[in-house]
């Protein structure tokens, strides 16, 4: 209906209708005023007033409100259940390929996979395998310090220069002192006075009362030493310890006994180790002393694993000898060294004797002290040393005495190269007619020609040598002879290396021949042919006997090591002895140029010394540097 017709046309007001407003909770509920009441401005203010009021509560009891439980329900989802897989349930998974590498491959537990990040110290590095080391011989844990000792001797052993004591003091006080301990049980001052007077070796022997576990750490602790030794870095650092010296000492001055052997071998290797980093400020240095005494003792130098290193640590002491110490050295020493140049086949042993007495005559002085002894003496007379110096000069070499064969033979002609095959003995001639064809053909070459690789012959000329050969008697039997092309085909089965090949002449014309194979001088038996893999024409399963092998050259013979040496000694004899030495040694001088010309390293020392033969003799200053 429309308005109009209702009477409300008339500028009347509409009648007020009162909506249905769907009520709400208190807290969410916000006031509206009717638009027909005038006192708008209160009521705000009212309101206003509520809410700050609300507000003042909620900071009262911010700690302890309670949250308003959830308006709503949450909706739980339906679980889907997935089936695990188990070696009962899917057996062919856990024995595909990839489970098995996958397996094998993993590098942790199992029960970690779930959580990598979760177990302690993963991703943690630690501490380095040297520093694990120190801590355990520091921790003076039984079980820790066995496990240090063996990781060090095997970390020694392969490596030396990782046990660096230079950059791990540490660890070298902690051996030495390992060491000393259980060979010194006494006070420093006690040990001090004793080492001057040389007898701790003896007063003290070596680990006396301890047991045979502590005996074996100490040797190892000193293996360690000993390893680490050879590494020159680690020698310097050794040679300036005291606690190393009185230890090497210790053990060098040693009773001989068995319980011994180990510890004193260790420590003569020790020396020889630092033997050239060693420096002494005396002739009456404890370590000095104990080398000069163990060399000069009776029952000590005849045991050669402890004579070389002695020997040997000795010379090089004589290097730097700023204190005279060679004039310290027993005559009986060095004349005990002058009878091992008689030894045969020991070369190490002849080697170090030759290195201590170039050391010990580089001064004039022991030169003079060596003539006079030799010469009061009957048993080492000067003539046996010159002697014994010129024969290990030239040992090892060609007797001089067998004069050398220079005349060269005359370069032979090649011989001529037959004009046809030979003729075929009756023998050679019946094997080969007891064959079938090819396999007659093809011995008949091999018993008629033999292998050239320069060498030829005509492709006609070879086929008229086979059919003179075998035409008579293919006349009277069923065997008939291979055709021409068969025949020259079947070169190749008799000879592999040979091969046919078509020649251009320069005129134009071509030449039919086979490359490789040439006419021989005598037949040879097709059973007694042998072929290139070593089996007979006749059963080339079996194989033949090998031929006498050929007689070796006799082998050339090898220069000595220690010749230069040998010179350089000779050279300081000439130069600090009398007239009569020289003329002695010049004596020598056909075998001493024969060896320069044998070994080419001896002509400069030799040239040297036959320049100071030729010069007369002169007393004159000792010289350190011949």
């Amino acid at each position: 209906m429309p308005l109009a017709s209702a009477g409300w046309a008339n500028n009347q007001a509409a009648p007020h209708f009162n909506h249905y407003v769907p009520q709400q909770p208190q807290q969410f509920q916000q006031y509206q005023p009717p638009a027909h009441q005038p006192q708008i401005q209160h009521i705000q203010q009212q309101q206003l007033g509520y809410q700050q009021q609300q507000q003042q509560q909620q900071q009262q009891h911010q700690h302890a409100q309670v949250p308003q439980p959830y308006a709503h329900q949450p909706q739980i989802q339906s679980i889907v259940a997935s089936p695990i897989v188990t070696p009962a349930n899917n057996p062919q998974t856990f024995q595909s390929a990839q489970y098995v590498s996958s397996s094998n491959t993993a590098g942790y537990d199992r029960r970690n996979t779930a959580t990598p990040g979760n177990f302690f110290g993963q991703g943690a590095q630690g501490v380095t395998l040297m520093n694990r080391i120190l801590m355990a011989l520091r921790s003076q844990i039984h079980s820790e310090e066995d496990w240090a000792l063996v990781a060090l001797m095997q970390v020694s052993f392969t490596s030396p220069e990782a046990c660096n004591f230079k950059t791990q003091p540490t660890l070298a006080d902690t051996l030495l002192k390992r060491v000393h301990s259980r060979c010194f049980p006494t006070e420093p001052e006690v040990v001090k006075s004793n080492l001057s007077k040389f007898t701790v070796g003896l007063e003290r022997p070596y680990l006396t009362g301890n047991t045979v576990k502590e005996q074996q750490k100490v040797l190892e602790a000193l293996l360690v030493i000993r390893n680490t030794s050879f590494d020159p870095e680690n020698a310097q650092y050794l040679a300036q310890s005291e606690q190393c010296r009185e230890i090497l000492v210790h053990g060098i001055t040693l009773p001989d006994a068995r319980i011994y052997a180990e510890f004193k071998h260790m420590c003569f290797e020790i020396v020889e180790a630092l033997s050239f980093y060693l420096k002494f400020t005396s002739s009456s240095d404890a370590l000095f002393t104990a080398v000069v005494k163990t060399l000069t003792s009776d029952d000590r130098n005849s045991d050669r694993s402890l004579l070389i290193p002695a020997l040997r640590s000795l010379a090089r002491f004589l290097i730097r000898d700023e204190a005279g110490m060679a004039e310290s050295v027993p005559i009986a020493l060095t004349t005990q060294v002058l009878r091992y140049l008689l030894l045969e086949g020991d070369d190490e042993l002849i080697t170090v004797s030759l290195d201590y007495l170039y050391q010990y005559t580089a001064r004039r002085a022991n030169v003079e002290k060596l003539l006079s002894q030799v010469s009061a003496t009957s048993e080492v007379t000067f003539t046996f040393v010159v002697k014994q110096l010129i024969r290990l000069l030239t040992s090892g070499m060609r007797d001089s005495s067998k004069p050398m064969d220079y005349i060269r033979r005359p370069r032979l002609a090649p011989k001529p190269v037959p004009s046809g095959p030979p003729a075929l003995t009756q023998p050679i001639l019946n094997e080969l007619l007891a064959l079938p064809e090819p396999m007659r053909a093809t011995q008949w070459i091999r018993a008629s020609y033999e292998h050239e690789p320069t060498g030829e012959v005509t492709q006609i000329s070879l086929w008229k040598a086979y059919e003179a050969q075998f035409e008579s008697y293919a006349r009277n039997s069923s065997v008939r002879l291979l055709p021409a092309v068969d025949f020259i085909k079947n070169v190749t089965s008799a000879f592999q290396s040979s091969a046919a090949m078509v020649v251009n002449l320069p005129n134009g014309q071509k030449k039919f021949i086979i490359k490789g194979i040439v006419p021989r001088e005598t037949a040879v038996s097709p059973s007694s042919y042998v072929l290139p893999d070593g089996t007979t024409t006749t059963n080339p399963q079996a194989a033949a006997p090998a031929p006498a092998a050929a007689a070796k050259p006799e082998k050339a013979a090898v220069p000595p090591t220690f010749g230069v040496t040998v010179a350089l000694v000779l050279n300081n004899i000439a130069k600090a002895g009398p007239t009569s030495v020289r003329e002695l040694i010049a004596t020598f001088g056909e075998e001493l140029m024969d060896a320069s010309l044998q070994n080419e390293a001896l002509q400069p020392y030799v040239m040297d010394l036959l320049e100071t033969l030729s010069q007369p003799a002169s007393h004159g200053d000792d010289d350190d540097n011949n």
